[in-house]
């Protein structure tokens, strides 16, 4: 098995994208208000159903894709093609958007735009307490780098699992920026078996990858998205 991620830019958001679009997709990209909220979001569907359509043989608007809640049936769960063994993950930061497919495994991909903004706001509340002790720590010039590679890594493992904003970031423990990603605890004490990987999201971004279960983790292909047929 190979794991497929795509990259791609809001500049290649086209209007003939959203033609794939199912009505509630429509209704989403339409609620964003920001231009760039849009192009995320666009892209994103349009990255999904063209490289689903290549890898079931069916059309960019034919496939399902079902993305309710599983707690609230709200239109922001996991999303996921019923009776499909494909899988995919879906990120976006800055003018970045990601998308990861794999076969028969749940993943999740996230990507984050280094830029320090929020950077000290947002510590306290993604890093566990011996976490931002350490990151308080460090010389000023590592902790930009260090905080987006534990918030890339911490979230990619949330977006496996699927419990996204319902789980607490810093009771996702994972190991430190310098060494290998790997998971070290999960909320509640819960027992998840998962292989992580850093990476490359281009230049000014952290990204990472998590895949649930046993065994190291499958090689990674990159794509550029204008070279998948039909986006």
């Amino acid at each position: 098995m190979v794991i497929q991620v795509v990259w791609a830019t809001t500049g290649q958001a086209r209007p003939e994208h959203r033609e794939w679009f199912s009505p509630a997709e429509r209704e989403r990209w339409a609620a964003y208000k920001a231009p760039n909220a849009q192009a995320q979001f666009a892209v994103g569907c349009a990255i999904t159903r063209a490289v689903l359509a290549e890898l079931t043989g069916a059309g960019p608007a034919e496939l399902e894709i079902d993305r309710e809640c599983s707690r609230c049936a709200g239109p922001h769960g996991k999303p996921r093609v019923p009776g499909s063994a494909w899988k995919f993950s879906v990120s976006h930061s800055g003018d970045r958007i990601g998308v990861a497919f794999a076969e028969g495994t749940e993943l999740g991909l996230d990507i984050e735009q280094v830029t320090g903004a929020a950077r000290d706001g947002v510590a306290g509340m993604m890093l566990a307490p011996a976490e931002l002790a350490a990151w308080q720590a460090m010389p000023e010039p590592e902790r930009t780098s260090v905080f987006y590679t534990y918030w890339a890594r911490k979230e990619s493992v949330l977006k496996a699992t699927g419990d996204g904003l319902t789980a607490s970031l810093p009771e996702v423990r994972v190991t430190p920026p310098g060494e290998p990603p790997r998971l070290l605890g999960y909320p509640g004490g819960a027992i998840v078996e998962a292989s992580m990987a850093d990476l490359d999201g281009g230049p000014g971004y952290a990204a990472a990858l998590t895949v649930l279960g046993p065994g190291p983790m499958a090689p990674v292909e990159y794509r550029d998205a204008a070279r998948i047929p039909g986006f």
